[in-house]
């Protein structure tokens, strides 16, 4: 049995939409969406450097 796929993309404003309702990030691409992988630990560490040096600038 052969079974057709469909393609079912998104427009931006519904991508948005479900984002806000979302407990999880996801990515937007072309009209498809993909579920993101958290960010580890040292990508979190990584971040808040950043972000601490930029603030005492």
């Amino acid at each position: 049995m052969n079974l057709a796929i469909k393609n079912h993309a998104i427009s931006v404003d519904d991508y948005l939409q479900g984002e806000l309702q979302s407990d999880i990030r996801h990515e937007y691409l072309a009209g498809e969406v993909y579920a993101m992988a958290g960010a580890g630990e040292k990508h979190n560490r990584i971040s808040l450097n950043i972000a601490f040096h930029l603030r005492a600038a």
